[in-house]
């Protein structure tokens, strides 16, 4: 009756992990606040192993101390913490629980230079699988990290894919100026 169920279930049994993902909308860390503690709460509370994140604001490249406080903080509650954010309007990245770094091996990780999206190439059972963030392009301006995306999705040389993410896309056929997206 569901056959995207029955595509999806030999991954998931291969894998034996369990993922979810998030769209954070910022984790506020400029200014310390209590709503970055209930984020973090929140983002860790499903239990996954795997955790797909997106819009994370970090602007990681001048906000360097708040993003490690970020990591520490995850790392107490048992988590390894994975971004690519390096400006403060985008941002992906992935919490992996430190229990489950035993069954895996993090063979590389590769992130575009504007933050849309993380890929992690990873070993699980003697399997290799490639794991992907994304935040798609708002505008058309952006558009080219769908090419550039794809491009190292294949550079990775993996079958098996696990894309996640806020795409801010949407599939239609009919002429730009009569397309929904």
């Amino acid at each position: 009756m569901f056959p995207l169920r029955e595509k999806i279930s030999p991954i998931n049994s291969l894998l034996d992990l369990n993922f979810c993902t998030q769209n954070v909308r910022s984790l506020n860390i400029a200014t310390k606040n209590i709503i970055t503690e209930q984020k973090l709460l929140a983002i860790t509370k499903s239990g996954a192993d795997i955790t797909f994140l997106t819009d994370l604001r970090l602007n990681s490249l001048k906000q360097i101390t708040a993003c490690k406080d970020v990591s520490k903080k995850l790392y107490f509650m048992g988590f390894k913490f994975i971004h690519n954010s390096p400006t403060s309007s985008r941002g992906v990245g992935l919490i992996i629980k430190r229990s489950s770094l035993e069954k895996i091996v993090i063979l590389n990780t590769v992130r575009d230079t504007e933050g849309n999206y993380l890929l992690i190439d990873i070993e699980h059972n003697r399997e290799r699988f490639t794991l992907g963030s994304v935040y798609g392009a708002n505008t058309n301006e952006g558009i080219h990290m769908y090419d550039n995306l794809q491009e190292d999705i294949l550079r990775l040389k993996n079958k098996k894919i696990i894309l996640e993410g806020d795409w801010n896309a949407t599939w239609d056929r009919w002429e730009v100026q009569n397309n929904i997206d």
